[in-house]
């Protein structure tokens, strides 16, 4: 397999890691399913924090 120029950056950079061959990213990869979970569990902790601050304030 040959590979571009940025393709081997990408693995020297460890970005890619390349297994025999095999490219896989060195990253997380998250569904849209996945996504929405963690925007969702987000959006409570930062209304938490906010409600938190306010009463601190108060």
């Amino acid at each position: 397999m040959q590979y571009t120029n940025s393709c081997i950056n990408l693995i020297e950079d460890n970005i890619i890691l390349n297994k025999d061959g095999d490219l896989k990213p060195n990253f997380p990869v998250l569904t849209q399913d996945m996504l929405e979970s963690l925007w969702n569990e987000l959006n409570q902790i930062i209304e938490d924090i906010r409600t938190s601050t306010l009463t601190i304030i108060e």
